[in-house]
């Protein structure tokens, strides 16, 4: 089961690109450091899980 997430400086990670982590329910920290991932996006992907730590 996949808890943890490392996506930074991956410059393809977009908005977008994130939406299907939700369907993660067992994620619980997602790296988006130097990523083209928005604050506002990070917010949205929060909203429905909020024990994601997400590093931005």
């Amino acid at each position: 089961m996949l808890q943890n997430l490392r996506l930074s400086f991956c410059k393809q990670a977009t908005d977008p690109g994130i939406v299907p982590l939700v369907g993660l329910t067992k994620l619980r920290s997602l790296a988006l450091g130097i990523t083209q991932v928005t604050a506002a996006d990070v917010a949205e992907l929060q909203q429905p899980l909020p024990r994601y730590e997400v590093e931005k």
